[in-house]
């Protein structure tokens, strides 16, 4: 029972959420109209936890995975000269 215990205080939960969200905006980033809307929120969601994720103990792939995803397609969305959605 201990080493159950001790896994869930070891999770990173706001990284993984992040890698979530990031999943999230990358898919909805190219759904046009309120898909893209909602990448948008989506994504500085997922930077925002990623960021909370990378400075908490546990693994942080997730929070990077989130942290870049999000990054990556907010910028790629607000590009004018890629700016199709």
């Amino acid at each position: 029972m201990g080493t159950f215990r001790r896994e869930l205080h070891d999770r990173n939960n706001a990284g993984f959420w992040a890698g979530i969200f990031g999943g999230v905006t990358l898919v909805l980033g190219w759904v046009p109209l309120l898909g893209a809307t909602f990448a948008d929120i989506f994504g500085v969601l997922a930077i925002i936890l990623g960021l909370v994720g990378m400075t908490r103990p546990g693994s942080k792939r997730m929070a990077l995975l989130g942290v870049g995803l999000g990054v990556v397609m907010l910028v790629l969305k607000h590009l004018p000269i890629l700016n199709v959605l």
